[in-house]
Parts: C-alpha cells; structure tokens; sequence
C-alpha cells in the first residue's frame, strides 16, 4: 500500500474506547491499537496515540505511516455525514 493514503471508516471492530470518544481525564486515556473496517472492505490495524478518539464510522483518516508492527500511523482528515 503507498502512503500517504485516505481512507474512509465503514465501523470500528475494536477501539480502545467507543467511536467517536475518548475520556475526558488525560489519566484515563491511553495509547494503543483500534481495528477498524474501512468503505472499501478492507480491515486495518490503527496505531492511536491517547489523545486521538478511536475512529467512528463515516470519519476519513490518513494514514501517514507504519510501526514495525504493521500498523498505521492516522491524523483524521474528515468527517463525512
């Protein structure tokens, strides 16, 4: 896959926290891995630092990089209604 890349979130299998959400205390946020199913069917393992929301559906994401992992690096790019 080339980066940079957009992509469009169709559901969120598993996030650290509800789409859309994250803790409103910096105590309580926390990085780590949200799965997502993006438009175009294609499941991806999202690199999400603590202060990032975990994706919801209709967001469009860019992914900027990979861990050694081979998960990707995201900034939210837009959100579609």
């Amino acid at each position: 896959m080339s980066l940079p890349r957009r992509v469009v979130i169709k559901e969120t299998i598993k996030g650290r926290y509800a789409p859309g959400t994250k803790p409103q205390r910096w105590d309580e946020r926390v990085s780590g891995t949200d799965q997502v199913l993006t438009a175009d069917g294609e499941e991806l393992a999202l690199n999400s630092g603590g202060a990032q929301c975990s994706p919801a559906s209709g967001w469009e994401l860019l992914l900027t990089g990979q861990t050694d992992t081979g998960e990707y690096r995201w900034t939210l790019y837009g959100i579609h209604p």
